[in-house]
């Protein structure tokens, strides 16, 4: 989500750049340029920075979590304690065939 918003940003702000040069080529009155354009553009790309920002700070804040059930797992873990097992012996037995 965030990358999107910096790349939105980018685009807007982009976008009002080219407005500005066609306005300096064609004149002013052909083409309108607001400056809202610009502070969207800009809200848009400090918003994907800020949840690029919190998004880092809450995964080295949140705990891991089983990718079945949920459960929380010490760092580095798929699988909490049970499913690891479940997933080992799955794998033994298919092995075994």
């Amino acid at each position: 989500m965030a990358a999107i918003l910096r790349t939105v940003g980018i685009v807007v702000v982009a976008a009002w750049l080219a407005l500005l040069l066609a306005k300096e080529k064609f004149g002013p009155e052909a083409v309108p340029v607001t400056t809202s354009l610009l502070g969207v553009g800009l809200a848009l790309i400090a918003a994907g920075i800020a949840l690029g920002f919190l998004g880092r700070a809450r995964a080295a804040v949140a705990r891991s979590r089983c990718a079945r059930c949920g459960t929380a797992i010490p760092r580095g873990d798929v699988y909490c304690r049970q499913h690891f097992r479940d997933t080992i012996d799955k794998m033994r037995d298919s092995q075994r065939k």
